[in-house]
């Protein structure tokens, strides 16, 4: 199946135009994070870095570091990568969760609604992203938060505004070369960039295990072992990012029949954030508060109040997140306003009840699933004790669950690609259509359908990024050309 699927990619001229674009965009992106920001004694900072990475590589800094593409560890002009960004899509989606304002365009708002809800993901991205430069700033100049390292050769103002404005127009960068991934190259811009970010450290890896190998002799068996748990760990990514529930759906006055789909992997790794934030926050305010030391090494990267603490939190947030983010009575309302119901479910209220017992469920299989992911490296790290933390979570963590979430839904990209270039009933296909979701977007498609218009669904979906219902998830609608202006209109 690869080996037809890459001789169709490379011998289709219009996607291998795309990859190639995509290429040089991620070049343009590596090459911004060679770019420091004056003022920084790039030595000292690598060598606060080179020691968190060792020993608490899942930390905020190490995350940071990590989705940054090392860029936090340089102090480039990309340094807070993407997470400004991150942190107000989510923030966005909680306030649409709770206040009404942002909750009608979330959920009766369509293109419009769409569009207002981007526009202040934008805006809060620049709000968060001045007061995040402005305080790193000042925690930079200040030797004790790097173990007296003086990282400032010119503490003051003038380095605290060359600052705030450079790290700011780094992450607005960031997002202007994914918006153009997404409109002139393969897609899924922000995870591409992330997912750059953090594969150019494998190589890193690779060299950390093979010095591990010559100095400490690793055994036959522990390689083995390691080999084998990587190999595993993929393919338990793969199924758990491919594996869906499918529920079937009927449209009234039509033999159309489609079928929306739960997926385990609805809340990313949202989860994961929110628990290691709080775990590793004993550890932050020990830096400014002496007596919290104690309480910091017994929840160090490892430790069992760590992994105890870890495992209920995660357990926790996956399930708060679905809360938040799966709305049964929202799907309910638009599967009756386009005149469809789950088959032997008609009742709106029978409808959300039905999807939210059977997320429930799935839920049980995210959260356990989360939890080892958080867990594993921790106990690998134990195990085989002078192995760098970062290099066992590429093996089996975090780290590991985006690279191979990006590849799966880089897979479907292009499959949605060669559905619309393989139809020989269409010549052109046009947007009519950008879904907050799947199931939308599922729903929508099956209208279409009654309406004798073909559609097809494009996603640029960030799998094991985070469950954001604004401008990292879209689901894309396609129709053919000529009927692009009926399916507007029918759809909004």
């Amino acid at each position: 199946m690869l080996p037809i699927t890459l001789s169709k990619i490379l011998h289709d001229k219009q996607l291998m135009k795309r990859i190639l674009i995509t290429i040089g965009i991620v070049i343009i992106y590596k090459l911004m994070t060679f770019i420091p920001i004056p003022g920084v004694d790039l030595k000292s900072l690598q060598m606060f870095f080179d020691n968190i990475t060792r020993t608490q590589g899942g930390t905020l800094f190490g995350i940071m570091n990590m989705f940054s593409g090392n860029a936090m560890q340089r102090f480039t002009v990309l340094a807070l990568g993407l997470m400004p960004y991150f942190s107000s899509c989510i923030l966005i989606m909680l306030l649409g969760a709770v206040i009404p304002f942002f909750r009608k365009y979330y959920v009766m708002g369509g293109q419009e609604g769409r569009g207002k809800i981007v526009r202040s993901t934008y805006c809060l991205t620049i709000v968060l992203c001045l007061i995040q430069a402005f305080f790193i700033s000042l925690w930079l100049e200040n030797p004790a938060h790097f173990q007296g390292l003086s990282l400032v050769t010119s503490p003051g103002w003038g380095f605290r505004i060359t600052t705030v404005i450079s790290l700011t127009a780094g992450v607005l960068l960031l997002l202007w070369l994914g918006k153009l991934i997404n409109v002139y190259g393969i897609g899924n811009g922000v995870a591409i960039l992330v997912l750059t970010g953090i594969i150019t450290k494998f190589p890193f890896v690779v060299y950390q295990l093979i010095t591990f190998h010559i100095k400490h002799a690793l055994a036959g068996d522990q390689l083995f072992f390691l080999l084998v748990i990587f190999i595993a760990s993929i393919m338990i990514v793969w199924m758990i990012s491919k594996s869906t529930q499918k529920i079937p759906i009927i449209y009234s006055n039509s033999n159309i029949k489609n079928s929306i789909t739960l997926r385990f992997s609805w809340v990313g790794k949202m989860p994961i954030g929110c628990a290691q934030s709080i775990v590793s926050f004993p550890a932050m305010m020990a830096a400014f508060i002496p007596s919290w030391n104690k309480i910091a090494w017994q929840m160090s990267q490892g430790g069992w109040g760590y992994i105890i603490s870890y495992s209920i939190l995660v357990f926790f947030f996956t399930y708060f997140c679905v809360a938040i983010v799966f709305r049964p009575q929202e799907i309910g309302s638009k599967m009756k306003k386009f005149g469809c119901h789950i088959e032997n479910v008609e009742l709106e209220k029978e409808v959300a009840k039905y999807l939210n017992t059977n997320m429930t469920r799935n839920t049980m299989i995210t959260a356990i699933f989360l939890i080892a992911v958080g867990v594993l490296p921790s106990i690998y790290s134990k195990i085989f004790s002078r192995i760098p933390y970062s290099a066992v979570n590429f093996i089996g963590g975090t780290t590991l669950i985006i690279i191979v979430g990006v590849f799966y839904d880089l897979k479907c990209q292009i499959e949605a690609y060669f559905r619309m270039r393989e139809d020989q009933n269409v010549d052109k296909w046009e947007i009519a259509y950008i879904a907050f979701d799947e199931i939308e977007a599922e729903i929508k498609k099956g209208f279409l359908g009654t309406k004798e218009i073909p559609c097809v669904i494009e996603p640029l979906r960030f799998t094991w990024g985070m469950p954001i219902r604004t401008a990292i998830d879209q689901y894309r609608l396609y129709v053919p050309d000529t009927k692009q202006r009926e399916a507007k209109v029918l759809l909004d």
